[in-house]
């Protein structure tokens, strides 16, 4: 799995469930596995954080490194409900990924830190443990390439969901701008939804509404303010909806029984107004997906009927058999089918050439021998019958005579 691209990238998903389907035929023995596995990426992230080399970063920042987190991600999730034995290795699991999100704060690595997010928020979201996200988040929206305009009129077209890191060159282009702003905020708003309904949430979404605010002040594309702006309501919102049923109750913040059946019902029927709205952005990315793909489906900007046009070949030529063109002019000037007939004659050059024999320059006698079958030959050639052939051997034998004689 050392490269990936969106061929490749779909066979992991079936890898994963196998890890994950033999684990659970064994729950004594997936707790060892996993912490092996867990302990090997450790010190491997150990190692990068102390020496800070490049190759040290590169065996983080690889596909290997990053599946096999999210290989146990995949595991942990699936049985840590049925096992309670796995739960603790959550939380080694959730320090691993926010480390290799933060690892390198480059804008060409945030494809990878957006990916360590989502599986953070599936690993948030079937454990039921509070994962601290949203800094990781809004630590991109204080990055220098969001906050300048971006260069170039055409969209660049990058499959960021596939990918760990871009180019230099497309951190200021306009398509990688805006896929990481609409994915950053997605992600965010997923994050911010699955608390919606808890008894803390405007204490939650104080510092990331203040955060946004500052991004909208310094952004110069208008359309990333209005979608960040957009999602800062909806928060502000939710937490107003909050507190006025934060009004009613009468515990303490010590009972966490009464806490958890706090707006059980809004929650399990996703009422909340942040929820409706994420589900609403879910739609949009979704649509986004499918547009990209069918782009890249698209053979060519160029319609069929233009390259029709500008070839000069009909459709029936093109998409039928007889593709080929049927005749070639000659040199004599009549019309040669190539599809029929024989083929040229230089297969019957080389063919003669072959039947040539070498010549050998160590005696007299060889050479006679050579020039008589050499006379055979073209003269045979030259005649094509019996009686050129005797007169070829006649010549032969009295210039051997012709040579004894002297």
């Amino acid at each position: 799995c050392r490269f990936m691209n969106a061929t490749t990238l779909p066979r992991f998903p079936l890898m994963a469930s196998c890890i994950v389907e033999i684990c659970g035929l064994r729950p004594g023995a997936a707790y060892l596995h996993v912490f092996q596995g867990l302990r090997g990426l450790a010190l491997q992230m150990q190692g990068a954080l102390q020496m800070k080399k490049k190759d040290d970063l590169r065996s983080i920042y690889c596909w290997k490194f990053i599946l096999s987190l999210e290989a146990w991600e995949r595991v942990l999730s699936t049985h840590s409900a049925s096992n309670p034995e796995l739960k603790p290795l959550v939380y080694p699991l959730c320090q691993l990924l926010t480390a290799t999100s933060r690892l390198v704060p480059s804008a060409r690595y945030f494809p990878l830190r957006l990916r360590c997010v989502r599986i953070l928020q599936r690993l948030s979201v079937a454990t039921g443990c509070y994962v601290p996200l949203s800094h990781i988040v809004l630590e991109v929206f204080q990055s220098s390439c969001l906050s300048k305009p971006h260069k170039g009129q055409e969209r660049q077209r990058l499959a960021l969901e596939n990918m760990l890191r871009v180019p230099n060159a497309a951190v200021d282009s306009k398509g990688f701008q805006e896929d990481i702003v609409n994915m950053s905020l997605e992600s965010l708003c997923d994050h911010m939804a699955q608390w919606s309904t808890h008894v803390s949430f405007p204490e939650l979404g104080l510092m990331v509404c203040y955060q946004l605010r500052r991004y909208i002040k310094k952004s110069p594309v208008d359309r990333f303010r209005r979608a960040a702006k957009k999602l800062v309501e909806n928060i502000e919102k939710n937490a107003k909806w909050v507190e006025e049923h934060r009004r009613k109750i009468d515990f303490s913040p010590k009972d966490v029984a009464q806490q958890e059946s706090f707006l059980r019902e809004e929650r399990e029927s996703s009422a909340s107004p942040l929820m409706k709205y994420n589900s609403h952005m879910q739609e949009q990315s979704q649509e986004r997906r499918r547009q990209f793909e069918m782009d890249e489906m698209t053979v060519g900007a160029q319609p069929v009927a233009d390259l029709k046009e500008d070839r000069g070949v009909d459709d029936d030529k093109v998409f039928g058999g007889d593709w080929m063109p049927a005749k070639k002019p000659s040199s004599s000037g009549e019309a040669v089918d190539l599809t029929k007939g024989a083929r040229p004659k230089k297969g019957k050059e080389k063919r003669e050439k072959k039947r040539e024999p070498t010549v050998d320059h160590e005696g007299a006698d060889g050479d006679e021998d050579v020039l008589g079958l050499m006379d055979v030959f073209s003269d045979d050639e030259e005649d094509g019958s019996h009686e050129g052939q005797e007169k070829a051997s006649k010549r032969v034998k009295t210039k051997k005579r012709k040579k004894r004689s002297t």
